[in-house]
């Protein structure tokens, strides 16, 4: 009896241990590339409900190992909701660098509203890596169900 007593509360602790883990980590995707021939340009978008009135898109641009290059970051970036293809909501945010840096990132937060069909978040846009004569602008984007 006692060993089942400690095993059940361990158990549900692990349940909900996994439950935020799934919740925290909604949606991601990422690449990457040698760039330079110094370091690697990593690429990201993600997106993540926060609660029940509203969620986040993440957009981040770095490299690794940690190289400062000339420049990093994106040439714009959306995150935007649809209903049923339709879109409800779109942040259009313009281009944004940082000079002789290793990372560049942003959080967008927006509301969750309503939608009786299929309910999708999206982070979208176009990175931007460059150092000496390197280019490198790779388009990444990743969607998720909202509700």
């Amino acid at each position: 009896m006692i060993g089942r007593r400690t095993f059940w509360p361990g158990a549900a602790l692990a349940v909900a241990i996994g439950v935020c883990l799934v919740s925290d980590v909604f949606a991601y995707h990422s690449i990457s590339a040698p760039f330079a021939g110094v370091t690697s340009a990593g690429a990201l978008k993600d997106l993540w409900i926060v609660s029940s009135t509203s969620w986040n898109a993440k957009v981040q641009s770095n490299t690794n190992p940690a190289y400062d290059i000339g420049t990093i970051g994106w040439t714009w970036w959306t995150f935007r909701d649809t209903c049923d293809g339709v879109i409800i909501d779109n942040w259009v945010n313009p281009g944004s660098v940082r000079y002789g840096a290793s990372d560049h990132w942003d959080i967008g937060i927006d509301d969750r509203d309503d939608c009786n069909g299929t309910y999708l978040g999206w982070s979208m846009g176009t990175h931007d890596f460059q150092h000496g004569g390197s280019i490198w602008q790779p388009y990444l984007d990743t969607n998720e169900t909202l509700g």
